[in-house]
């Protein structure tokens, strides 16, 4: 079962990079038709100030769903080295395996293994365990923080696109006001439609404004977030798996291997014969205790034998 936990954690991985590596090959692509269909109703929508406003906060979001995604990417690569250095623990033993995690690149996972190695070899395991779940703590704050990132993201960009709807219904009042009282002047039929179709740019403007923010909000939702929750997943996914293989083998394998105890021989004879020397001190103590309260019986003894005898002569 323990061997099959980093198989699985290992399989994790490979599903990470699978997903992070699909992720980073579909935004540009995904992006690209967005904007492509958009120039469909508006060929010039770039040269808006507003839209490609909303058109900017979108590529910055993709920009850091990339660098999000590289990151994952990298630590899945470190990651692996760690968990095959640590397939070797038990026949190598903690020694072996703490050069080795040494002498691979710095990463949480290295870091976390090496910390609660220690504790793990002294049968501590429920620092081991502390220490784990304060690192589960502190990439849950890291995941959400990330995450709520691109949710600020996606709000902001739904947000510009209502603001659109505004400033757009906003810019059909004057024209549609002009029309009605340019029906009162002679020739004002020509006056009338003129506005009507400055209202109707207006209404064209919201319109459009909502359905460039709406369309990349989806691409945010169905892109970003759900790759990088699927990532997110993969990686907690493999530090349970792995947390679950070194708390069930590595620790009884360390406490087994007397190649682990190398470093720390002199000091365990020296403790086991202080703690000999104590537990003799001890028993002499309570050898003498004991004979103290054999002879403090026998003395009350001969007194009740001499009480008995007394009572026994005949009284004057």
């Amino acid at each position: 079962m323990a061997t099959n936990s980093l198989e699985f954690a290992l399989n994790s991985l490979r599903q990470l990079r699978r997903n992070s590596v699909l992720a980073m090959a579909l935004t540009i692509p995904f992006a690209s038709l967005a904007f492509w269909a958009f120039g469909q109703f508006d060929s010039h929508w770039y040269k808006d100030p507003f839209i490609l406003s909303i058109a900017v906060v979108f590529g910055v979001g993709q920009v850091a769903s990339l660098v999000q995604h590289r990151i994952l990417l990298r630590g899945a690569r470190k990651t692996s080295q760690v968990l095959h250095a640590l397939a070797d623990l038990p026949s190598e033993g903690y020694n072996s395996m703490a050069e080795k995690l040494r002498g691979l690149p710095d990463g949480h996972f290295r870091d976390l293994i090496l910390r609660i190695a220690r504790p793990l070899q002294s049968g501590d395991t429920a620092l081991a365990q502390n220490l784990l779940d304060s690192a589960a703590n502190r990439r849950t704050l890291h995941e959400n923080r990330r995450l709520g990132q691109h949710a600020t993201i996606n709000r902001t960009i739904l947000k510009l696109g209502f603001l659109g709807t505004l400033i757009g219904l906003l810019l059909t009042f004057p024209p549609m006001k002009e029309a009605m009282m340019s029906l009162r002047d002679s020739g004002g039929e020509l006056k009338f439609v003129n506005h009507i179709a400055s209202a109707l740019d207006g209404d064209r403007f919201a319109i459009f404004a909502t359905l460039i923010a709406t369309g990349l909000s989806l691409l945010i939702e169905i892109i970003t977030f759900q790759m990088l929750e699927r990532g997110f997943g993969r990686f907690e996914v493999m530090n349970s798996l792995a947390e679950e293989w070194v708390l069930a083998s590595a620790a009884p394998a360390q406490s087994r291997n007397p190649a682990e105890w190398d470093g720390d021989t002199i000091k365990l004879q020296t403790q086991m014969h202080r703690n000999l020397v104590e537990l003799a001190d001890v028993v002499r103590v309570a050898t003498r205790r004991i004979d103290d309260v054999r002879e403090m019986q026998m003395s009350l003894e001969h007194r009740m034998e001499r009480i008995h005898d007394l009572n026994k002569e005949p009284r004057a």
